[in-house]
């Protein structure tokens, strides 16, 4: 009786591995379907929102963590946007609920693809995740 218990309790446990590890699996294989990792950065001071000049310079470092050349990345012009403080966002596609989250768009030329880059900021926390255009 004490074998059997042990046996099941074995196998619930490896069953319960197995699930967890295929879902990591499943994520993983979606974040990298979907564009690639999320990237985070720690900034020394937390900035008062969301600059366009930081959402572009962010963005261009999660080009180069994603494995893309920066260099061969071109920003396309957003000014749709505002920010806080009353500029007119170059880049930067401001969230209209979140004036501190984003997208910044680049576009490789000669090729006709597009390279979107999800910027947000959360006190000194700057998030990117990266995905293409369709």
């Amino acid at each position: 009786m004490k074998r059997r218990l042990r046996v099941r309790w074995i196998v619930g446990l490896v069953a319960v591995l197995v699930l967890a590890i295929t879902c990591w699996i499943a994520k993983v294989a979606y974040s990298w379907s979907s564009g690639g990792p999320r990237h985070k950065f720690v900034l020394a001071e937390p900035p008062l929102f969301l600059t366009d000049e930081l959402a572009v310079a962010k963005a261009r470092e999660s080009l180069a963590l994603d494995g893309l050349d920066p260099n061969v990345w071109h920003l396309y012009p957003s000014e749709r946007t505002t920010a806080p403080n009353g500029r007119a966002d170059q880049f930067l596609a401001r969230n209209a609920s979140n004036p501190n989250q984003g997208t910044v768009r680049f576009m490789r030329e000669g090729k006709g693809t597009d390279r979107f880059v999800g910027v947000e900021l959360a006190g000194n926390r700057v998030t990117c995740h990266g995905s293409w255009g369709k």
